[in-house]
């Protein structure tokens, strides 16, 4: 009986060190999977998440006509005086189809704040602001980290910001998204 114990306890014990690995639980702790947007404000930085479906697939760019958005992940803030609007896009420039990974993307497109129009009619560009974009498990990170620009934005402490998706390869839609105010800087 003992035999039959241990002979089953190492087919189990092989079955799990052997099983493909995305069968296994612990690679979820190094790929976060999540479909909830969130928006993370710290005193010297600020972060937001995009969920994206599959991200893993062949990404496609320069499918469109020449100077159409075909990507645009934005954020959208307002304070008092003025509404700003921060993340990443990609405008096709000339038609030249490509395709790679969703970092490839993110490398191949464009990250700016915007200060937009108090008519919503346009937009100005925001000289001197670093945005970041990149990957983290299935999501598009936009982190502006900068002490000035927490303050201008998130001094008064709005409770949420709107997160837009659009472009010819992209379904549009807006989401407004609650904002976590913390001074835990693992996040």
């Amino acid at each position: 009986m003992n035999r039959i114990i241990i002979i089953a306890s190492i087919i189990i014990a092989s079955l799990v060190f052997l099983s493909p690995h995305w069968l296994r639980a612990d690679d979820d702790a190094e790929q976060p999977k999540t479909k909830v947007a969130t928006a993370t404000v710290l005193p010297e930085k600020f972060v937001f998440t995009f969920p994206i479906d599959n991200i893993e697939r062949e990404w496609k760019w320069g499918v469109n006509p020449a100077h159409h958005c075909e990507y645009s992940w934005m954020v959208t803030v307002k304070n008092n005086l003025a509404t700003y609007q921060f993340g990443f896009s990609y405008f096709n420039p000339d038609a030249f189809p490509q395709s790679g990974t969703f970092d490839k993307l993110l490398k191949t497109g464009q990250a700016n704040v915007w200060r937009l129009e108090a008519d919503g009619n346009g937009a100005s560009y925001v000289d001197g602001v670093r945005v970041n974009c990149d990957s983290k498990g299935n999501a598009l990170r936009i982190t502006i980290n900068n002490e000035k620009w927490v303050k201008k934005l998130f001094g008064r402490a709005p409770k949420t910001v709107r997160f837009e998706t659009s472009g010819a390869q992209l379904k549009a839609s807006k989401v407004d998204v609650n904002v976590e105010y913390t001074t835990d800087s693992r996040k």
